[in-house]
Formats: C-alpha cells, sequence, structure tokens
C-alpha cells in the first residue's frame, strides 16, 4: 500500500509541475546534471530539500552553484561525472542523513531499514563513485534502437535524437547548448520542458511513466564506478552498479539511479534483450544493469506503476514485454488494456 501511495505522489508532482512550468518535467537537465525527482521536490512539498540542491556550489568555482554547479563535469578523464560526487562528499553527515530520508522515494518492502544514500566509496583513480540518495523508483525509458546505448536518453543536444527516444519523460532542451560536451559557458539555468502532456499522443491514461525499479537483493546500497577494481570473485565491476543515486544522472552507470529502460528484444539493429518485470529479487546479480535493468519489486509477483494519468497500477509479472514496451512509448499509436 506505501509503494502505491509513493507513486500516488509522484503523480500528483508530475502534474503540478506541469501545471506550473507548462510542461513534462525533464528526465535530467542534460548529462551530470540534476534528474527528474530533484526537479519535483518543489511540486511535492519538498522545497528545502530541493533549496540545498540548488545551493550546492562547485567545488573549483563556489560561484557556481545549483544547475551550474555542474558546469565543467564534461568529456574530461579528470572530471568526467564527479562533480556530483564530490558536491556530496563536501556535505556534513546530518545534511547528507537528511536529503536521503525523503520518505516518499523508498519502498518499505524493500527497505524497511538499511542504508540512507549510496556510499562514499575512492576509486582507483582517486576519484569517488556515486554517493546520494537512493530511490527504489525510476522513469520509464524507450528508446526505439534498443538498449545498446539507450544511456543517451540523459543528454542533450547531439546524440538525443527526438525520434529515438519516445518515452514519456525526456532531457529538458537547454538553450545554446548542442552537444553538452563542448560548453564552454555556464548557463544551465536557460532550460527548459521538452515536453507537455500534449506530447503523449496515445493518451495518459495509456502509458507507464515511473515503476518500481528491480534493485538485486545482494546489490541493495552499491554503485561502484567504472574507475573501480572489481571485488574479489566478480568479473566486471559494472555487476555493481545497480542503487546508484538519483539526484544526478551522468554516464559510468550512473544513469541506473532514476532511470530503467522497456524494450522487448525485437528491435531493429537486432541486438536487444526483452525487458520484462522482474519477479526474482536475486535476478540480475552477475549482469550489469545496463544489460539486465528493469522494472521489477519485492511485492510477489508485481511492480507497480504510475500512469500518466497519475493512477497506479500493479503489472504482473506474467505480462509480456512487448506489451510493457508500448505502455512505455507515447506516441506509437497502440492501444494496450493493462490485464
Amino acid at each position: 500500500m506505501q509503494c502505491t501511495n509513493n507513486l500516488k505522489q509522484f503523480g500528483l508532482g508530475v502534474h503540478n509541475f506541469h501545471d506550473t512550468r507548462n510542461g513534462v518535467v525533464p528526465l535530467a537537465i542534460k548529462d551530470n546534471n540534476f534528474a527528474w525527482l530533484v526537479l519535483l521536490f518543489p511540486y511535492m512539498e519538498q522545497t528545502q530539500t530541493y533549496d540545498v540542491y540548488m545551493n550546492l556550489p562547485n567545488p573549483d568555482d563556489a560561484t557556481l552553484t545549483g544547475f551550474n554547479a555542474f558546469f565543467g563535469d564534461n568529456d574530461s578523464s579528470a572530471k568526467e561525472c564527479y562533480l556530483g560526487a564530490r558536491m556530496w562528499e563536501a556535505l556534513s553527515t546530518s545534511t547528507q542523513d537528511a536529503l536521503g530520508s525523503v520518505p516518499f522515494v523508498k519502498c518499505p518492502s524493500r527497505r524497511a531499514s538499511g542504508a540512507l544514500n549510496a556510499p562514499i566509496l575512492t576509486g582507483t583513480s582517486g576519484q569517488s563513485g556515486a554517493p546520494g540518495p537512493i530511490t527504489d523508483y525510476a522513469a520509464v525509458v524507450r528508446d526505439r534502437r534498443g538498449d545498446a546505448e539507450w544511456w543517451e536518453c540523459i543528454q542533450t543536444g547531439q546524440g538525443y535524437g527526438d525520434n529515438n527516444f519516445t518515452g514519456p519523460i525526456r532531457s529538458a532542451v537547454v538553450t545554446g547548448i548542442e552537444d553538452d560536451k563542448t560548453v564552454t559557458t555556464a548557463n544551465y539555468t536557460n532550460w527548459t520542458c521538452r515536453d507537455t502532456f500534449a506530447s503523449w499522443t496515445d493518451g495518459s491514461s495509456n502509458c507507464i511513466i515511473v515503476g518500481e525499479k528491480h534493485v538485486p537483493l545482494s546489490r541493495l546500497g552499491m554503485c561502484y564506478d567504472s574507475k573501480y577494481t572489481a571485488p574479489a570473485g566478480s568479473a566486471d565491476v559494472t555487476y555493481y552498479q545497480w542503487d546508484c543515486t538519483y539526484f544526478h544522472q551522468s554516464r559510468r552507470g550512473r544513469q541506473y539511479g532514476a532511470t530503467r529502460i522497456m524494450c522487448d528484444g525485437t528491435e531493429p539493429d537486432g541486438t536487444t534483450t526483452a525487458r520484462p518485470i522482474i519477479s526474482n529479487p536475486h535476478s540480475g546479480e552477475n549482469l550489469s544493469p545496463e544489460w539486465g535493468a528493469s522494472f521489477g519489486s519485492y511485492h510477489a509477483g508485481i511492480a507497480n506503476f504510475l500512469l500518466g494519468d497519475g493512477s497506479v497500477r500493479s503489472i504482473s509479472s506474467t505480462v509480456p514485454a512487448a506489451l510493457l514496451t508500448q505502455l512505455a512509448d507515447v506516441r506509437d499509436g497502440a492501444v494496450v488494456t493493462i490485464p
């Protein structure tokens, strides 16, 4: 029941955001910037939490705060993806715990107790992993190319492609940014919503927008970075990127914190795998979430989803991936009846 209520809270936030901003909340402002959950906080009675994030300073230039605090976190081997981690590490433990205690972002059936935040780690490069608050819910991503490069959903400009990403929540449009790897001026406050509810041409009651995300039981609280050496006995460090923070989205595994992809394994490139709802809480322990990440819960046989109209549905893990993919695509013309 509590997980259903949490998703209803998200629904209220999405609709309040749209009423105020005349658009659908962005999936992320850009690659390496705040994600949709943080953007919803002022519309879910979490203004103080939002204000903390908006006042986070850039670790190298304290005059840059909020959206612009991520300036410089682009295609650099020294800085790529790490500013968010450094901002988090600079916070006091009490502030970190307060930010990690937002009640409606976690499902009590999975996290009745335990860590509030993904841990601070130090990688082989001296950089940190992906620490920060964690959640049991993810925005639904639909990439018509399949899942080979679905992480591009968090980018703006080049590589994004409106015809590729046809899910309900997509990245912002940032004025002056065509390719977020070549930005020379901190102007990330000039963002607008990419879509409105009218963009959901299949109808708001015919699309899923947020759902309970699958995290293998043994991977709770883990988000290792590719800079890390794989733990003993593991062939691949990416097996430990399942439970990343949601407060910012970027490459190197951080896109998994607040997003999951839907695909049915029949994409034109022939390289994809189906992403059904996962019922086994141990499934995917020896996979990277890039290939194994989907939706799922610790409720027996179902996962809860928020629909675009604000209602919440429990969907059985036996529902085919092809049907779920149609529900994830807001403009494929398919009218779907949820079993």
